[in-house]
C-alpha cells in the first residue's frame, strides 16, 4: 500500500520454551510447598522439614506419628505437558515396605488450605486426578535420579497441575524420611527448562497444629507465558500469558530487542489482546535504550474477545522511540486470576490509519 511500518512482534513462537526465552518472566521461579496432613481422624501427624544440608529439603515423620508429609508444587499444565520431569530424592525408614510417593495431580494446591487438606481424608482429588507416577517407592533408597518420559497430561482440565511428594506414614512405632535434592523440568531431548529454587531456607508459617505449614525456596510462579497455535489472530501462533490472583501484580513479561527498532516515522502502535477479565489490568510498555518507559493501559471490554488496540505516539518524544530496545508486558490489577493473549504488534504511520478509515 506503500505506507511502511515496523513489525515490532508478530508472537510467531513455535513452542512454551521459545515463548518464554523470548518473553522472561520477572517470577517464574518455583519453590517448594510443605504441609504436614491429619490423614486418620483417630491419629496425629508428627511430621517435620527441615534443610539437612545447602540446597535439601526433607520431611520426617516420627515413629510415634501416623499421617503424612508432603513436599509439593503447583506449575501450569502447559509447562510440564510435552516435558520431562527429572527428580533426585532419597527415601529412609525403618519398615521396608514403608511408602513414598512422587506423582503429578490434576489442579493446583494451596499449602494452607483444610479443604485440599482435609482431616482424616485423603487430599481433595481436583480435575482428572492422577495425571502421572514419577515413582512409588519402599522403605530404604540411595539418592537417585528418575526422569519420566515425556509426559502426555492432555487428560487433565485444569490449567495447572501439582507434582506431589509425600510419604504415608500408616503403622504406629515406624518412622520414615525422604529429602529431596533437585527437580527439574527438562525439554524432550533432556535439556532443563527449569529448576526448582533453593536459594531460601525453610519457613514454617503455621506450626504446633496437626496441619503445620510452610515453604522452601524463594520462588513462586506468579507471572509465565506460552505459545499458542489455536487462539491467534494472524499467522500461526500468539503470545498466552497466565497471571495469578495477588502475588503477580507489577509482574513483567520482558522481551529485549536486539538491534534496537526505529519508530521515529510511526504514529500509532497497533496490536491485538484478548482476556479472561474485564477491565484494566494488563499495561503494555516499550522502552527505548535512553532507558524512558512508554506506557499504554490496556481496557479489556469483554471477556475472552480479541480487540485490536491503537496506541497514539504523538505524546511520545521522538528521542524516547529512536531506538526501542524492550516490550514489556506488566499486570497492573492482580485482584483475580487473568489468561490474557497478544498477537501482532506493529507500529504504522498515521496515514496508513487514515487510508484505512481507522482515523479521520
Amino acid at each position: 500500500m506503500g505506507y511502511s511500518g515496523k513489525v515490532l512482534d508478530l508472537m510467531e513462537y513455535a513452542n512454551d520454551a521459545a515463548a518464554q526465552v523470548a518473553y522472561a518472566s520477572s517470577d517464574d521461579k518455583f519453590a517448594f510447598q510443605l504441609r504436614e496432613h491429619k490423614f486418620y481422624s483417630a491419629y496425629n501427624p508428627d511430621v517435620t522439614f527441615s534443610e539437612p544440608s545447602a540446597g535439601v529439603i526433607r520431611c520426617n515423620s516420627t515413629a510415634a506419628s501416623l499421617g503424612r508429609g508432603y513436599v509439593f508444587v503447583s506449575l501450569p499444565r502447559a509447562w510440564l505437558d510435552g516435558k520431562k520431569i527429572a527428580l533426585t530424592w532419597e527415601t529412609s525408614s525403618n519398615y521396608a515396605n514403608y511408602p513414598f510417593y512422587a506423582k503429578v495431580y490434576d489442579g493446583a494446591y494451596d499449602r494452607s488450605s483444610n479443604t485440599d487438606f482435609p482431616d482424616g481424608a485423603n487430599f481433595l482429588i481436583k480435575g482428572a486426578g492422577l495425571l502421572h507416577t514419577i515413582e512409588n517407592l519402599g522403605g530404604t533408597n540411595a539418592s537417585h535420579t528418575v526422569t519420566t518420559v515425556v509426559l502426555d497430561l492432555s487428560a487433565g482440565t485444569e490449567d495447572y497441575v501439582t507434582i506431589i511428594i509425600y510419604l504415608h506414614d500408616g503403622w504406629d512405632g515406624n518412622w520414615g524420611w525422604y529429602q529431596i535434592s533437585n527437580l527439574q523440568i527438562l525439554d524432550a531431548s533432556n535439556n532443563v527448562l527449569r529448576s526448582y529454587d533453593s536459594a531460601g531456607d525453610v519457613v514454617m508459617e503455621v506450626t504446633g497444629t496437626y496441619g503445620d505449614y510452610g515453604l522452601y525456596g524463594n520462588g513462586n510462579i506468579n507471572l509465565t507465558c506460552f505459545s499458542e497455535s489455536t487462539i491467534k489472530v494472524q499467522g500461526s501462533y500468539s503470545l498466552k500469558g497466565i497471571a495469578l490472583i495477588t502475588d503477580s501484580l507489577n509482574d513483567t513479561l520482558t522481551r529485549t530487542i536486539d538491534p534496537t527498532i526505529s519508530l521515529l516515522n510511526q504514529d500509532i502502535v497497533r496490536f491485538d489482546v484478548r482476556a479472561s477479565r474485564t477491565g484494566t489490568n494488563i499495561q503494555l510498555q516499550l522502552r527505548d535504550s535512553g532507558l524512558t518507559l512508554s506506557t499504554h493501559n490496556i481496557n479489556i471490554k469483554t471477556v475472552d474477545t480479541w480487540q485490536t488496540e491503537f496506541w497514539n505516539l504523538g505524546q511520545v518524544a521522538l528521542a524516547d522511540k529512536d531506538a526501542i530496545d524492550r516490550i514489556v508486558l506488566k499486570i497492573t490489577n492482580a485482584d483475580a486470576d487473568n489468561t490474557f493473549y497478544v498477537d501482532n504488534i506493529q507500529g504504522l504511520p498515521l496515514r496508513w490509519y487514515k487510508k484505512m478509515g481507522l482515523v479521520s
